[in-house]
């Protein structure tokens, strides 16, 4: 877990240290400068359990965590198909909204590609035994 404790981030974020909240404020504009920046692997914490932004803390671990889920399987699916495994499919079972679609595209891309391949070589062992 995290905790603001630098100035800039304070400058940034507003009058730091002025509400019980404010270090809740803090550390949820750092996970999203670190979402932004492509680290999804920060995680938050809110020093008080008593702050109306306990939800806001939650969701932003939340979203770091769901990003960075959905990033490994779509870069693990593209690093076998470049390995030459045909066939490799995302699994996406818990997706909503968006994801959907992605996992579905990419799944589509990897099974069309799989086909291609396969026609080619069918193509190439049929010249191959003269079956032009």
């Amino acid at each position: 877990m995290i905790t603001a404790t630098n100035a800039n981030t304070s400058a940034a974020v507003g009058a730091a240290g002025s509400s019980p909240c404010s270090e809740c404020v803090q550390n949820c504009a750092l996970i999203a400068a670190a979402v932004a920046k492509g680290d999804f692997a920060r995680k938050i914490s809110c020093p008080n359990r008593a702050c109306h932004l306990t939800a806001l803390v939650t969701s932003m671990n939340h979203m770091a965590t769901t990003l960075s889920d959905y990033t490994e399987q779509v870069m693990d699916v593209m690093n076998l198909v470049v390995k030459g495994r045909l066939g490799v499919q995302a699994k996406h079972s818990r997706d909503q909204g968006i994801w959907t679609e992605v996992a579905s595209l990419l799944n589509r891309m990897t099974a069309e590609h799989s086909e291609q391949v396969r026609d080619i070589a069918i193509v190439c062992t049929a010249v191959a035994h003269g079956d032009l």
